[in-house]
């Protein structure tokens, strides 16, 4: 039991075969744990945590092992500045229903830890990585979630229904061989990032999302084996400001108790950060809906007829739907008008069809963040200004992490891209931040590195325009070359909408970009 205000130093420890916690510390002691062993907590008990700490402040874990205790194996309460570098769990949670490493913390960094086989087989339901409450600005690198017991728990659960996490970035790990669902997703999460991270061979599957999964600022792509959470479509608002929009634009719900997309009123966004952005403009825009008439569609055809119509070449790039098709609730994009009373749509008509049917053509056509979800829609960049260089900053070959001296980073910065302008012309996208002299980047730097450099911190996304980028295109990433942007084509995984043109055959662009959940181009 390690308690008071002393920074104490545990090395080259075996702690074994407790009847309670290996290790309980508490009341804001600063630990440095190095090559300590800890196994056996709670032998006559059935949730006894190996390693205990509450309301600490600076713990740092190295190459540490936590085995066989009957509950959680690592917990982490109300504790702040946490470092965690080569921390193993394994084979915890033998005697109760837990995670093996459970994490309520604010400003931490784990690298190469891993939680592994946690669970007893029959009734006892182990898990993995609970991240939950008030836990904020956290970055795991390295991280392995492995071969857990039952279907009730996962790899990895960061969910809390009673408070707003915030700044949690997750890199290069694997969450894989559960008998659960690798990751499930709840609670409100803001600015969560979860990228390059392996998600496979989990019994129950991959991911799961709850209900209640809501939050701003998400970043989550290329995770083998994860597939898109949500994908992208099309879908129709009503403009009730009457103002025309064009593609590009930001449009914010008009209600505010709205709960679908479909015919809901929408207005022009004012300013970046609206807090119930529904999408951007993705084509045509007039400011009212047309219904006059009725219409004929066929199964299989892509031509539409009128009866009492009068439809125009401005319709092209709208949205069409047979509101009498009780069969289809589809909208199709009007592609081609051959006269008042016939257009043509795509792709073919996919419900019975019939004649003298009531109908729509859309007002705005808007690509959502989420199908079926509101919230922000972050522009790159927000910290002002077109570039950021005040200061100097340190970097290092293989680290995530760059250092700044006369730097005043800030939140708005994650989703900008940094160059080290002493070192190398390469570009790194900032995944995170933890203070205005930390920022996290990725991948990890590759150059020599060195201190007191010169950088630059640029707004917006880099991206290559060999084929050719359009305002409210798709960009997805150029090959494997991370940070670059690329036109998204069909079937690639996209995590942005352009704002902005490019078309210069090189890899030199710079756009304003939306950045929207990862999802697959159709």
């Amino acid at each position: 039991v390690l308690t008071g205000g002393y920074t104490i130093t545990l090395e080259d420890v075996g702690v074994i075969n407790t009847s309670e916690e290996n290790i309980y510390a508490a009341s804001g002691s600063v630990f440095v744990f190095s090559r300590v062993s800890c196994s056996g907590a709670g032998e006559a008990s059935t949730n006894v945590v190996g390693v205990s700490l509450n309301q600490c402040s600076g713990p740092q874990f190295r190459r540490m092992t936590v085995q066989s205790s009957t509950g959680t194996g690592i917990l982490f309460s109300g504790t702040s500045d946490i470092h965690c570098t080569d921390v193993a769990v394994d084979l915890c949670c033998v005697g109760t229903t837990n995670y093996g490493w459970v994490i309520n913390a604010g400003n931490g960094h784990m690298q190469g830890c891993s939680v592994g086989a946690c669970g007893a087989l029959g009734s006892i339901a182990g898990g993995g990585l609970y991240i939950y409450g008030q836990s904020h600005d956290l970055t795991i690198v390295n991280f392995s979630s492995r071969d857990h017991y039952h279907t009730g728990k996962y790899g990895l659960w960061i969910a809390d229904g009673t408070a707003a996490m915030y700044n949690i970035g997750i890199s290069s790990s694997e969450f894989t061989g559960s008998d659960g669902y690798g990751i499930y997703f709840g609670g409100q999460i803001n600015n969560f990032n979860f990228i390059g991270n392996t998600v496979q061979d989990n019994a129950q599957g991959q991911y799961a999302v709850a209900a209640d999964f809501r939050g701003v600022g998400h970043n989550i792509r290329n995770n083998p084996g994860l597939p898109p959470i949500l994908e992208v479509e099309d879908i129709e608002v009503t403009n009730s400001s009457g103002a025309n929009m064009t593609p590009g634009e930001l449009v914010v719900s008009g209600h505010t108790t709205a709960a679908s997309y479909t015919g809901e009123s929408c207005d022009k966004v004012a300013s970046q950060g609206h807090p119930r952005v529904l999408g951007v403009v993705a084509g045509r825009s007039d400011p009212k809906a047309y219904s006059t008439g009725t219409c004929t569609t066929t199964n299989g055809s892509g031509t539409v007829t009128g009866s009492g119509t009068v439809w125009t070449a401005s319709m092209i790039g709208r949205l069409f739907k047979d509101t009498g098709d009780a069969t289809d609730n589809t909208w199709y994009m009007i592609t081609a008008r051959a006269s008042d009373t016939e257009i043509t749509i795509s792709p073919v008509f996919a419900g019975t069809g019939g004649s003298a049917h009531a109908y729509t053509i859309g007002a705005v056509m808007v690509r959502p963040i989420a199908n079926g979800q509101k919230g922000y829609i972050r522009k790159l960049g927000k910290f002002g200004g077109s570039s950021y260089s005040t200061g100097t900053v340190t970097t290092a070959n293989g680290s995530y992490k760059i250092t700044g001296a006369g730097t005043t980073w800030t939140i708005g910065m994650v989703g900008s891209i940094f160059q080290d302008t002493s070192d190398s012309s390469a570009w790194y996208t900032i995944v995170g931040f933890n203070s205005t002299t930390e920022l996290l980047i990725e991948p990890a730097y590759a150059s020599a590195g060195g201190a007191t450099h010169n950088y630059v911190i640029n707004k917006g996304m880099r991206v290559e325009g060999t084929a050719d980028i359009a305002i409210q295109d798709l960009v997805g990433t150029y090959g494997t070359t991370a940070g670059l942007g690329m036109q998204a084509a069909s079937g690639d995984v996209a995590n942005a909408i352009a704002l902005e043109a490019y078309a210069t055959n090189d890899e030199n662009g710079v756009i304003d970009v939306l950045i929207v959940p990862p999802v697959q181009v159709r």
